[in-house]
């Protein structure tokens, strides 16, 4: 994603505190929920979800986000800044 940021600004969300965070809170959320709905739905059941959201956001990508390779960064920011 810095591609597609100010030119000027400097970018934080990548340090590797950040990244460690992010992954923190994914790993605890599939912790926690992965009891409860494989006591609810059997023990298939959340992987069958789980892959079901993982399709659902192969999808979006593959609709809603636009290719940019062969696009220079002003270009992509122009197209950005018109959104």
């Amino acid at each position: 994603m810095p591609r597609l940021t100010n030119l000027n600004r400097k970018i934080k969300r990548t340090h590797p505190i950040n990244i460690e965070k992010e992954s923190f809170k994914f790993n605890s959320g599939y912790i926690i929920t992965f009891p409860i709905l494989a006591k609810a739905s059997g023990t298939y059941g959340p992987f069958y979800l789980y892959a079901g959201i993982c399709f659902l956001g192969f999808l979006f990508v593959k609709v809603k986000v636009k290719e940019t390779r062969g696009q220079t960064l002003e270009k992509l920011q122009g197209v950005m800044a018109g959104l």
